[in-house]
């Protein structure tokens, strides 16, 4: 028998909303979230960013071609389409059954300054992204994601260690969240490097990807969903760990959500959405990176760092360099 998902929160654990204008309280609301794999929603964090942005960034991109991902039957497949063409597609073409996503690095990298400045993540909440100090090859950006409606992330876990965020210029959204420790991993993931690390011997890290979609299919009302993919017990699997240990976050336009390092997710788009998203690790979490990448690569010493003190010691060039050296053994 299938599963059946409910859009509310069945732990006693919740989601924190906080404001970018509350800085003691964002601090101490930031670390609970690093160290709890609880997530955080905060308003007021890109005061820029609204409809004249998304014009302009729109229109440095209209003869621009982008990859769409299209979703149907549980199943994901790509293309390369006109970018106007996708939009198209998103605003008009999509649903549940047959939905639409793009996510693209290189919309924003090519967008004028003025809209790449104000898509950048507040000093407020990471005041130096450790990140930006990796190889090239191993630095993470920061991509724009149209969404229409019915599209859905994969259910998964992000490689690294690092924090995600998430901000949503545009639509509404719906997320579920299951801490690492109490979700199935070894049952029912595989092990997937950033695709931007897919090149040689440069994967330091690796994230969790299921096949199970826990939005796979939608009562008549919206409210609760069926989980499939993967095998029946997966789905069943997936869905006792969502029940007992989920955390249900309704995203709104203009909220900005972050995503502990780690922590499994899943989000979907009730409407034609607009988003940027990204990544950062600071003093806070980097013990988690500093340990994420231990494990993959096989380093003891990594493995075992504890505090931000002893995780200092490893600044991001020398953790690439040894952990890349290491891969190359």
């Amino acid at each position: 028998m299938a599963s059946r998902l409910v859009l509310a929160s069945s732990s006693a654990s919740s989601a924190s909303h906080v404001s970018l204008l509350d800085p003691r309280t964002l601090r101490r609301a930031l670390r609970r979230s690093a160290s709890k794999e609880t997530p955080l929603v905060i308003k007021d964090a890109f005061t820029h960013i609204g409809s004249s942005w998304l014009s302009d960034l729109v229109a440095s991109a209209e003869n621009t071609h982008v990859e769409v991902l299209l979703r149907e039957n549980n199943h994901t497949s790509s293309f390369v389409a006109p970018f106007m063409e996708a939009l198209g597609e998103i605003a008009h073409a999509s649903d549940h059954d047959s939905s639409v996503l793009i996510v693209e690095e290189d919309l924003l990298a090519n967008s004028p300054a003025h809209v790449q400045d104000a898509a950048r993540l507040p000093k407020e909440i990471c005041a130096e992204n450790k990140l930006d100090q990796l190889p090239p090859s191993l630095r993470p950006g920061t991509c724009v994601l149209f969404g229409g409606a019915g599209s859905r992330s994969s259910l998964h876990a992000d490689a690294f260690g690092w924090v995600g965020w998430n901000y949503l210029v545009e639509g509404e959204k719906t997320w579920t969240f299951i801490p690492h420790d109490a979700f199935p991993a070894d049952e029912v993931c595989v092990r997937v490097p950033p695709a931007a690390w897919a090149g040689d011997n440069t994967s330091i890290g690796a994230g969790w990807q299921t096949a199970v979609d826990a939005y796979a299919e939608r009562s008549a009302d919206g409210t609760s969903f069926t989980a499939r993919g993967g095998t029946q017990e997966h789905a069943r699997a997936v869905e006792e760990a969502i029940q007992n240990h989920g955390i249900t976050v309704h995203q709104s336009e203009g909220e900005l959500v972050i995503i502990p390092p780690e922590c499994f997710h899943q989000v979907y788009h009730h409407t034609a959405t607009v988003a940027i998203a990204g990544q950062y690790a600071d003093n806070t979490n980097w013990p988690i990176v500093c340990r994420h990448v231990g494990r993959w690569v096989g380093m003891p010493a990594l493995e075992q760092v504890v505090g931000e003190q002893q995780a200092a010691e490893w600044t991001p060039e020398r953790l690439a360099e040894v952990a890349i050296t290491t891969t190359n053994l």
